[in-house]
């Protein structure tokens, strides 16, 4: 082996002995040393990787170690960082020193059991408790892709065996295997089997079959949140309980999940409904042990878990055709020339196959929700014709739009929920639609019916309020458009707001004279060129703290500059659409890619009234709206400049103008007053007793 291979083996032997603060090529008195491992923020080993450690070997048989100079040199680096022990390896072989009483070199066995082990203590556990248990047990023994798995195993065989479902003296035989999938299987086939005795032997601290089954739920969501890459989708919990409240299911209702990312929307039904049957067609290894602790912790049938492409559903299963599929697809992927021969609809994205896989496999007159990227609802070309040819084989129910962030790892897509009935309508019906408007922030319930607002909601969208709507709407079938299925385009107050102020409407190239991108450079913390960039720009204001700044030779060719009463609009991200005046101290300043600048036609209308009217949610919606791509959204010039504006005369928008820079005055005026007082209060607490009030 070469030596980079060695050191890769040198860092798994030290973080499966339980080290995870590992640094490699460290700088020590101006020479590299390989290895050097911290703990608890200190360093405690430094390593050097030899190819061979043979005459090593000799030298300490023979030799005073004090004149061995290899020896002296990594001593002097772990004596520069104050490093406890220093080490040579080949990758198979240890050789460890400390120094002695008088500082001389000594030879010991290797101290690394007693170097690093985590205190376990057997405590009685809450949520948050039992969180930093795990999570120091997974810092501790685990790394790499593979390791929320390993854990996850090992946590799922302690439940399984406080469940009696297993017993623990099978579990670490070299021919242990788990059937559960079936036909899948997995087995505790690590290299390390003495370490997953240690682990296992930490998870008996833990009785999980006395937490609250809620508790442990939030604790396995907080540790294991997949990346984007693994083709998971992971929704907040509330989100879960609303697809299955939407989706109007009952207690004699079965429900297939075709594209499981853990078995959370069948845990939010069984959570409802604890005898109700479910299937999980997980996505990868991950999403089906998670969905088989679900399953165990709520009473479920294990036997329900597959690990299964959504195309290789085979036919045997659908001669139990489900009344319900609900499903979240991972979304934003082409697919192959395979799978675009095998559509019917003509799809071209994953999450479309899946329409139609969904359509194959539930039973007619059963009930399809799937959460879809909302470019789905209006996007041309070949997703409109898509959309056409699936209008004419169901009978929609609901649209709902939903917010930002009830994607944990895709918070930045605008996702909607559609549900629709696998019949084809023989007249005209009613569509329930709504944007959804819950802030992230508010608790994670794992029920919707535990929000007024969300219960409202399922109220109105499953028809229990004799269509008395007030947060949503409906709209008839016949009004759909086939060129946008969004909720923003059928909004009530989009087309009424403003006719009712007597506005009038136009479009936004009518009242500017320039809408132009900005420039595509690359910043430079230490250049000396101000830049305007998307994240100074918010609602009304730019942050001048966060002003960024670059250098001649990181601007191409093309400069566009923003200048005093300009208007610049944030066009990437969570705060697309966001809008600023330019102040007069930043006149002149070039502005990055992800910015665009905005010249009003100040003979029409005021520059002050144009910032409102953008960053006004009648405009921001219609942004949202035309914005594509899925994971940072944006709008083309050609798309702003068609968006509408309301747009009164120059003396209302005067009147308007002074109206909104009032009031931002006087919240200006109290937070000045309020920081007054605060700083006032903490003088007296500070100086009390010291000569003080």
């Amino acid at each position: 082996m070469n030596k980079k291979e060695i050191m890769l083996d040198v860092f798994d032997y030290f973080r499966e002995c339980g080290f995870s603060d590992i640094a490699t090529n460290v700088k020590i008195n101006e020479t590299i040393c390989d290895m050097v491992i911290n703990y608890e923020g200190k360093p405690q080993i430094v390593i050097e990787v030899l190819s061979s450690i043979k005459q090593l070997k000799q030298v300490i048989n023979t030799k005073d170690l004090l004149f061995e100079p290899i020896i002296n040199l990594l001593q002097s680096k772990a004596f520069a960082i104050s490093a406890q022990y220093y080490v040579f390896t080949n990758g198979d072989e240890y050789i460890w020193f400390q120094n002695d009483e008088l500082g001389a070199p000594q030879n010991i066995s290797a101290p690394v059991n007693e170097l690093h082990k985590p205190e376990y203590v057997n405590l009685e556990f809450n949520r948050e408790k039992l969180i930093n248990y795990l999570q120091r047990i997974h810092e501790t023994y685990f790394y790499g892709k593979r390791s929320n798995i390993e854990f996850l195993k090992l946590i799922l065989c302690k439940i399984m065996v406080e469940a009696k479902l297993l017993k623990k003296e099978d579990l670490f035989h070299s021919n242990f295997k788990l059937e559960f999938f079936n036909n899948n299987y997995f087995n505790l086939n690590i290299q390390n089997k003495e370490m997953h005795n240690d682990v296992y032997s930490r998870l008996e601290q833990v009785t999980f079959s006395s937490i609250k089954y809620t508790d442990l739920f939030v604790v396995l969501d907080t540790i294991f949140v997949p990346d984007r890459n693994s083709g998971e989708i992971v929704m907040t919990r509330w989100l879960s309980d609303l697809l299955i409240k939407v989706s109007d299911i009952k207690s004699d209702s079965s429900i297939w999940d075709i594209t499981s990312s853990g078995g959370y929307i069948t845990r939010a039904a069984r959570m409802s409904f604890p005898n109700i049957e479910t299937l999980n067609f997980c996505v990868s290894e991950q999403s089906a042990i998670l969905a088989t602790i679900h399953e165990v912790v709520t009473g479920g049938d294990i036997r329900n878990i597959f690990i299964r492409d959504v195309r290789h559903i085979t036919k045997n299963l659908e001669k139990n055709k489900p009344s319900h599929i609900v499903c979240a697809p991972h979304f934003g992927g082409r697919l192959s020339p395979e799978l675009r021969y095998m559509s019917t609809n003509g799809a071209t994205r994953f999450e479309e196959f899946c329409i139609e896989r969904a359509l194959d496999l539930v039973t007619e007159g059963g009930r399809v929700t799937l959460l879809l990227p909302e470019s789905f609802f209006f996007s041309g070309g070949k997703r409109q014709l898509f959309r056409r040819r699936l209008l004419e084989q169901i009978k929609i129910n609901t649209i709902i739009s939903l917010p930002l962030g009830v994607i944990k790892n895709y918070p930045t897509v605008k996702i909607c929920m559609l549900t629709f009935e696998k019949k084809k309508p023989v007249s005209n019906y009613e569509i329930y639609m709504c944007n959804l408007n819950i802030r992230s922030s508010n608790p994670d319930l794992f029920s919707a019916n535990d929000n007024n607002y969300l219960n409202k909601i399922v109220e109105e969208s499953t028809q229990q309020l004799n269509n008395n709507v007030n947060i949503g709407w409906t709209i008839w079938s016949e009004y759909l458009n086939e060129s946008n299925w969004s909720p923003y385009h059928y909004e009530p107050s989009l087309s009424t707001e403003f006719n009712e102020l007597e506005h009038p409407i136009t479009k936004l190239k009518n009242v500017t004279l320039k809408i132009q991108r900005g420039t595509s450079l690359k910043l430079e913390k230490a250049g000396e060129i101000p830049v305007i960039s998307p994240g100074m720009i918010r609602t009304t204001a730019l942050s001048l703290d966060k002003l960024d700044f670059t250098t001649d030779e990181k601007i191409q060719k093309r400069r566009v500059y923003a200048y005093s009463n300009n208007i610049v609009m944030n066009n990437i991200g969570t705060h697309i659409g966001s809008s600023a005046l330019v102040p007069s101290d930043l006149n002149e300043t070039i502005c990055s890619q992800h910015v665009i600048v905005i010249k009003g036609n100040d003979s029409i209308i005021l520059p002050q009234f144009l910032v409102i009217a953008l960053n006004s949610e009648y405009v921001q919606m219609q942004i949202l709206k035309n914005a594509t791509g899925t994971v940072m959204p944006s709008i083309s010039i050609t798309q702003l400049e068609n968006i509408k504006i309301p747009l009164p005369d120059l003396t209302r928008q005067k009147v308007l103008v002074e109206h909104v820079y009032g009031i931002e005055k006087k919240i200006k005026d109290l937070q000045e007053q309020l920081n007054i007082l605060a700083n006032e209060r903490k003088n007296i607490i500070d100086n009390f007793g010291l000569g003080g009030m």
